[in-house]
């Protein structure tokens, strides 16, 4: 005969098991990513695609902030997913600018 005790004992065994399984499904944190699009944002800026890739640079920046969000919120799969955009956007805009100052013969 099960008691009302034994029950909520259940009950609470169950809650920490979700719990614990959906904490395991978060997986791990994307520092390599997140590393990498500071990196390739931070060489976009210096390179001065602000000022000569504006489109692909400001989506860069968007992609890196979504990232950052996500990762405070430890959404890590969509932090990760941000990060990559915000890579590639990022290293678009660098090319870009590189290209275009060897086109006009820039210097910096």
């Amino acid at each position: 005969m099960k008691t009302p005790r034994s029950s909520s004992k259940g009950a609470l065994t169950l809650i920490v098991a979700a719990l614990c399984f959906l904490v395991a499904c978060a997986g791990r944190a994307p520092y390599e990513d997140y590393t990498l699009a500071h990196v390739a944002l931070s060489a976009a800026k210096a390179a001065q695609a602000p000022r000569l890739a504006p489109g692909n640079y400001a989506r860069a920046e968007d992609f890196y902030h979504r990232g950052v969000h996500f990762y405070e919120d430890r959404d890590f799969n969509a932090a990760r997913t941000a990060f990559v955009q915000a890579r590639y956007y990022a290293e678009q805009s660098e090319n870009y600018t590189v290209l275009k100052k060897a086109e006009t013969g820039e210097t910096n």
